[in-house]
């Protein structure tokens, strides 16, 4: 799939806007000439029909930019893995026309997003990539105690549970430190029989990457950098040197360097162990950016790659290291670690991922470890936790363990002329009048999603850890953060 991080961030764009009070993000489309319907009717004909629905609804320069025989080809892997169709309903969900029908053969319920033409909105953009979330469309209430905030996130987590839609564990600290809920559903590893746990770690994706700003944060305050620094200023031998001079701390952090996701690098070894970050550069520092810095915003694993070696210059000590110090040590995260497969840890969620271009989540999910596949991650991603160590860093963020209260001010609201969405470090959006904000990780075919809040003004916070592809965890981790935004 083409740039999943970003179709990713459309989707959570999407359901973050459902949150917002008096914004209304779900509209059915009445009748059934719009274009989810259309497609579903062609998804049940011929390559004629699927030519002519693309002709009719997909603009130009989409089909174009794809390619027509690239977009038929995506429309037949979806007919034959689904077909007869039965057209439900359509929806536009912020920027996403959702057409929701019957896979007949098998009776399951399934949505097909359509990414709009931001231009054009009559017109369609994207093709659906991966599977969409089945809409929790019962209200939130205010809980009146413990007792019915328990039977609000027992009620929302059966219901990803009965659609196979959810493995994992949620956790929910209260603003006094103490554990208020926990639970855990799915296998840890299907071959075993092993279930998940409370004690279970899951892969964190990307969540590691508040930890890196954080730690960033902290050797600012101690006034050993400013956020105005250059990468040349902390790490003179990057090769790309024009590009080093001008790309800022501060745009590293709010994903407006032009750096890439690091994982699609050909040097860029999947199967190493880094122990530093200083060892994954040259895999990235040749490279020309996608984008003049400063000027746009494109998610950036390798960014954080960078950030990681900036600490680590400035600290003498691996990023590793620096991270059980400052930041696990800190808010007793005893579970947390960055495992490396050679040492055979106990205690992990396996990740369990659909078949590329399931799109309609009718296949058998499959473990998405290889026999060779580094676990070990890095300054972007990878780390394992639990559930219940993610909340207790997220009240220590809260309490004040790591930064100043006017740092994190900063870095947990909207960046000017960053990633919708972000900070410096931090995914960040309003509920219900409140501001929540944290870090999800994984992404679609992966087996790793989940997402993680703060609310900053009563210090609710919340972990949902996952072993399924996004977006799963990451809905159920939104709806996790509505309700405790209404507290």
């Amino acid at each position: 799939m083409p740039n999943r991080r970003a179709f990713l961030s459309g989707v959570s764009a999407t359901l973050a806007a459902s949150f917002i009070p008096g914004k209304t993000v779900a509209q059915t489309v009445t009748g059934s000439n719009g274009a989810g319907a259309a497609l579903v009717s062609a998804l049940n004909g011929t390559a004629a029909d699927l030519r002519a629905w693309l002709a009719a609804w997909v603009a130009p320069a989409s089909l174009k930019r794809a390619g027509e025989d690239n977009m038929l080809g995506q429309l037949q892997a979806l007919q034959k893995s689904g077909r007869p169709f039965v057209f439900v309903s359509e929806n536009v969900e912020g920027p996403f026309r959702v057409a929701q029908a019957v896979v007949t053969d098998r009776r399951l319920r399934r949505g097909l997003p359509l990414q709009l033409d931001r231009n054009d909105h009559s017109k369609i953009w994207r093709l659906p990539e991966m599977p969409w979330p089945a809409r929790y469309d019962r209200e939130f209430v205010r809980p009146a105690d413990e007792t019915a905030l328990r039977k609000a996130l027992d009620d929302r987590i059966d219901f990803s549970v009965e659609r196979d839609e959810f493995s994992g564990t949620v956790a929910v600290r209260a603003p006094n430190g103490r554990l208020a809920y926990e639970r855990s559903v799915g296998l840890a590893n299907r071959e075993t029989g092993e279930r998940n746990s409370p004690l279970h770690r899951f892969n964190l994706g990307s969540q590691d990457k508040s930890f890196t700003a954080l730690m960033i944060a902290q050797l600012a305050e101690e006034k050993k950098l400013t956020f105005t620094d250059t990468i040349a200023r902390w790490i003179p031998e990057y090769s790309n040197v024009e590009f080093a001079r001008k790309v800022t701390i501060e745009q590293l952090l709010s994903h407006q360097s032009g750096l890439g996701d690091l994982w699609s690098r050909p040097s860029f070894r999947k199967d190493v162990d880094y122990t530093r970050m200083m060892d994954i550069l040259p895999a990235i520092w040749d490279e020309k950016p996608s984008l003049e810095p400063g000027t746009k915003a494109s998610y950036s694993n390798e960014g954080f790659i960078v950030l990681g070696a900036i600490v680590e210059m400035i600290t003498g000590n691996d990023w590793y290291s620096e991270l059980r110090h400052r930041i696990y040590a800190r808010a007793d995260m005893p579970s947390s670690a960055h495992l490396k497969a050679a040492d055979n840890p106990k205690l992990v969620a396996l990740p369990y991922r659909l078949h590329d271009g399931d799109v309609l989540a009718v296949g058998e999910r499959f473990c998405a470890r290889t026999p060779n596949q580094s676990i070990h991650g890095n300054s972007c991603g990878g780390g394992y936790s639990t559930a219940r160590d993610m909340t207790a860093y997220l009240h220590a963020l809260h309490e004040g363990k790591f930064v100043g209260r006017p740092m994190l001010d900063a870095m947990s609201v909207q960046h000017p002329g960053g990633l919708s969405g972000f900070g410096l470090g931090f995914e960040t959006e309003q509920v219900n009048g409140r501001r929540v904000f944290g870090h999800g990780g994984g992404g679609p075919f992966s087996g790793v999603d989940d997402k993680s809040g703060l609310v900053w003004e009563t210090g609710w916070s919340y972990s949902v850890l996952g072993n399924y592809d996004a977006p799963y965890g990451g809905a159920m981790g939104r709806d996790v953060g509505r309700l405790l935004a209404l507290i």
